[in-house]
């Protein structure tokens, strides 16, 4: 018992008029004075503490419901009791307030969540868990952690959103089996399909290897972007007749492996002769769609599918020599129809350098395959243009750095065109050098004098002349003798001097180009 409270004990109980109890009253009331000073101060200090706790309480509150993740307090039978503004973006229009947790749950994931959910309530949860939910559109909801406040029986979850790293996961397993350009399954997907049929097919299996004639040369003349359009082009044909039953892989950068599970031989056949009269009706531009085709069949359960894909691929290649010339001169008809449909002039030029040329060749007595070359050179000579700009060709003014540059590089791009092909590679170096001066200064490799193949220089003079006699976006035509003195003038320094005197004294003589 405090000293004030056995003073006040002692007025209370013995209200007596002896001395030694007169000072009691002012002790006590000084004594309460002190005490009531006191009790005022503690008041303060306790509604400055609620003060700040109150304080401390919204601010957790803000950052409760303001967080960039989503919380929920829920009780034991999973209604949400309270629930911060994240959890409205992740569950979208649906209203989580005073909801079951449940019911935001897509109905695919709903027994694993009752299962999750017994955990939490258990306090047995180690890890956390992800689920789809039943929103548009859907997201992927992973539950982070939890705790129990035991006095209120709540359980507080913590949310965040996975469906951009679902997505991004399921692109990258996609890209793991699938072709970017084409979205049939790569090489990585093939050979382990391979492996897996190896040990589970023993009949009815059958493999179609299929390539792309000229893809190459068409990349060369057109760019990438035509070469991957001939391709999915390619893959829209074979996909349209396969089944459930087949498999198409794109196993390298223009070939593809057709794989069936169940079909018999004369189906497989079937199948790739329909291929074969089905691409004849696919065109890019003027480029027609050409496709060899080999296969194999498995006629024994004791025959290695591996072996099986092999022969088919063997066979494919077999099929390619014996089509390849025929295929690659179709391509390169195609490629110059695509320039003389961009540039029509450019037919009729090359047309008359086709005409000059074979002249000059039987003027100057060369051999009939000289003259075969020189008039295939003539009809072939700028088939590199198809690379150029459009506006470039069709420009009035003179070119700039960049322009001329472009246009420097067509004779090498006709070369590489030409040279893909059998039948036309006899007349690629032809070509390359048609641009070539005979005092060094020409294109693309500087190459002089007699240095510069014969057959070139012929074609040299015959291009200048039908040039400089034709109307140009760049230039007035000349008549023959303007044309005949713009010769003569670069007798020695862009052309063959000897050639030159030739051409204006016997073939102009012999043509009229008029």
């Amino acid at each position: 018992m405090s000293e004030l409270e056995k003073l006040i004990e002692q007025v209370l109980e013995k209200n007596s008029p002896h001395k030694e109890f007169e000072g009691s009253k002012e002790i006590l009331i000084e004594a309460l004075s002190i005490y009531h000073e006191e009790l005022c101060s503690q008041n303060d200090e306790l509604s400055e503490i609620n003060q700040y706790l109150e304080e401390t309480k919204l601010e957790y509150e803000r950052l409760f419901m303001d967080a960039p993740v989503g919380y929920l307090i829920v009780d034991l039978t999973g209604l949400i009791v309270k629930a911060n503004h994240y959890s409205y973006q992740l569950f979208d229009s649906l209203t989580p307030h005073q909801s079951k947790l449940q019911h935001f749950i897509a109905d695919e994931d709903q027994d694993r969540f009752y299962f999750f959910f017994q955990q939490l309530k258990e306090d047995q949860l180690e890890t956390s868990f992800s689920f789809k939910t039943r929103t548009e559109p859907v997201r992927y909801i992973k539950f982070l952690q939890q705790y129990v406040r035991s006095n209120e029986t709540l359980i507080h979850l913590a949310m965040i959103d996975e469906t951009a790293l679902v997505t991004y996961q399921k692109q990258i397993k996609y890209m793991s089996n699938h072709d970017a350009l084409t979205g049939v399954y790569n090489r990585h997907y093939y050979e382990n399909l391979i492996q897996q049929l190896n040990e589970k097919l023993t009949k009815h299996f059958g493999v179609i290897f299929a390539d792309i004639n000229g893809l190459k040369m068409i990349n060369d003349a057109f760019g990438h972007m035509f070469g991957d359009e001939l391709i999915k082009k390619a893959v829209e044909l074979i996909e349209h007749h396969m089944d459930d039953t087949m498999y198409l892989a794109r196993i390298g950068g223009d070939e593809f492996v057709i794989i069936l599970t169940e079909t018999t031989e004369e189906q497989m056949k079937k199948l790739m002769l329909t291929l074969k009269e089905a691409q004849s009706l696919i065109t890019v531009k003027d480029i027609q769609l050409s496709i060899s085709f080999g296969y194999a069949y498995k006629r024994k359960p004791s025959q290695d599918l591996i072996k099986l894909v092999h022969l088919a691929e063997d066979r494919m290649y077999q099929n390619k020599l014996h089509t390849k010339s025929s295929g690659r001169k179709d391509i390169i008809e195609g490629i110059l129809a695509v320039l003389h449909e961009k540039k029509p002039r450019e037919k009729e030029h090359g047309e008359r350098v086709s005409f000059l040329a074979e002249t000059f060749g039987k003027v100057l007595n060369l051999n009939a395959t000289e003259i075969h070359q020189l008039k295939t050179a003539g009809l072939l000579h700028d088939i590199g243009k198809v690379t150029v700009d459009h506006t470039i060709l069709d420009k009035a003014s003179g070119l700039n750095t960049n322009e001329k540059r472009e246009m420097k590089q067509h004779p090498e791009m006709g070369y590489r065109i030409l040279q893909a092909s059998q039948e036309f590679k006899d007349i690629a170096d032809i070509v390359l050098y048609h641009h070539e001066f005979y005092d060094g200064t020409g294109y693309p490799r500087g190459l002089k004098g007699e240095s510069i193949p014969y057959l070139s220089r012929i074609l040299a003079v015959c291009d200048a002349y039908d040039a400089m006699t034709k109307p140009r976006p760049y230039s007035i035509p000349k008549s023959k003798e303007e044309a005949s003195t713009e010769l003569k003038y670069h007798k020695g320094r862009q052309f063959d001097a000897e050639l030159v005197d030739i051409f204006i004294s016997k073939v102009l003589l012999k043509v009229d180009l008029n």
